[in-house]
């Protein structure tokens, strides 16, 4: 790295899903990490829910999650391990699929590629017809969204064109916690790749391409309809 750059960065975004929380919104977040630039390691990272008081925590690759519970008329701080979900029956999968507006003139195939993910499909065994569930909170928190896929409330993300700070928590919390966390340099590629060191060594301008999925089977699942 160029030795004009501090070894050590934080990566601060105070208030992701900035729309949601103007108009009154929960699904907004605090996300801050900090990088070493040098290893290419994400060293610590947490994503805070204010209205929840849920917290994400990751640190030296371990995952845990802290939240308030209501036991009768007491209330407690916990913390626990994430578990995905195991689940891959598609009629249930919960999802989102998006990239920032502005980069669609450039890839005008993107969108229908990202949109088609939740088209209706029969299912060949009930002979039903089903979809899978576009849960995108509109301008909501992206880094949210990967610690409740992480945290077995959501199933998958793919993620356009964003920045190390949308991910430098929530992609690699989710990743750590089981997930299966891939990265690519082009809209028809997605591989395993070192996420972690991409997003330490990126700059203000680098912008990255991610799926996160809850396991293998929820992966072939949306992947063989982004091809479809």
């Amino acid at each position: 790295t160029d030795s004009k750059i501090a070894r050590f960065m934080w990566y601060i975004d105070p208030t992701d899903g900035t729309a949601v929380y103007s108009t009154g919104g929960h699904y907004y977040s605090n996300s801050i990490a900090l990088v070493d630039r040098k290893t290419g390691k994400v060293l610590f990272g947490s994503i805070y829910q204010p209205p929840t008081g849920r917290q994400f925590i990751r640190l030296n690759g371990d995952v845990w999650v802290r939240e308030e519970i209501v036991d009768r008329t007491q209330k407690r701080i916990i913390e626990r391990r994430p578990i995905p979900s195991q689940s891959h029956g598609a009629p249930e999968l919960l999802g989102c699929a998006y990239a920032p507006s502005e980069h669609y003139k450039e890839h005008p195939e993107l969108k229908t590629r990202l949109t088609q993910l939740f088209d209706e499909f029969t299912d060949p065994n009930l002979r039903r017809i089903y979809r899978m569930i576009n849960a995108r909170p509109a301008s909501g928190s992206a880094a949210l969204f990967c610690c409740d896929i992480a945290n077995g409330n959501r199933h998958f993300a793919i993620l356009y064109f964003q920045k190390a700070w949308d991910l430098a928590v929530g992609a690699l919390y989710a990743r750590d916690a089981g997930c299966i966390v891939e990265s690519g340099d082009s809209i028809s590629t997605l591989t395993g790749g070192d996420l972690e060191r991409q997003i330490a060594r990126c700059d203000k301008e680098t912008l990255i391409n991610v799926g996160i999925f809850a396991n293998k089977e929820v992966r072939k699942t949306v992947m063989s309809k982004m091809k479809s």
